[in-house]
């Protein structure tokens, strides 16, 4: 389970079975959307106001790598 905070620029990976086992990731700025890789093992978030993409790998709880996908990106989805 993931969830964006727009206003602090983070996102909470957690675990289902245990909802306080967290981990907090900091993003690029305005975090909004999440795809979630067909696998389940890893998400892309967009951010809206810094126009970054960032990978998190959901086993690890770690950011992985980013990519810059515009200025206002607000959802993302895999094809």
């Amino acid at each position: 389970l993931i969830v964006t905070n727009y206003a602090s620029a983070t996102v909470h990976v957690m675990d289902t079975g245990n909802l306080r086992d967290q981990q907090v990731l900091i993003l690029a700025k305005g975090p909004m959307g999440a795809a979630f890789a067909q696998d389940n093992r890893s998400v892309l978030i967009a951010s809206h106001d810094s126009g970054i993409v960032t990978a998190v790998d959901l086993e690890k709880r770690a950011i992985t790598g980013w990519f810059e996908g515009g200025n206002g990106i607000e959802t993302i989805s895999y094809y």
